[in-house]
């Protein structure tokens, strides 16, 4: 991932991701391991207040897994934290 060029590749392949979906994934990535909640993710790429709007995350989520897991049914990077929120998992 290169974040200041805005680009990311798998597999020496870009992924062409949307700006939403790479400010996601730019702070999840900043913040490997750690889960982060919707209203935190909802604040830094939005940079809003959140009021509720967790469908909007849920949907970019859902596009960003399309686009980099193997199988975005059973996402192995971006995880669902249930209650919680999303985090992204870097190493074992």
């Amino acid at each position: 991932m290169n974040i200041s060029g805005g680009t990311l590749s798998k597999n020496g392949t870009i992924i062409d991701l949307k700006p939403k979906e790479l400010k996601i994934l730019e702070y999840l990535a900043k913040n490997p391991n750690q889960i982060k909640t919707k209203e935190q993710i909802y604040d830094k790429v939005w940079s809003e207040e959140y009021i509720g709007g967790d469908n909007t995350i849920m949907v970019h989520i859902r596009r960003l897994r399309k686009k980099i897991e193997d199988n975005p049914s059973n996402p192995k990077y971006t995880l669902t934290i249930k209650g919680l929120g999303y985090k992204l998992t870097i190493g074992d």
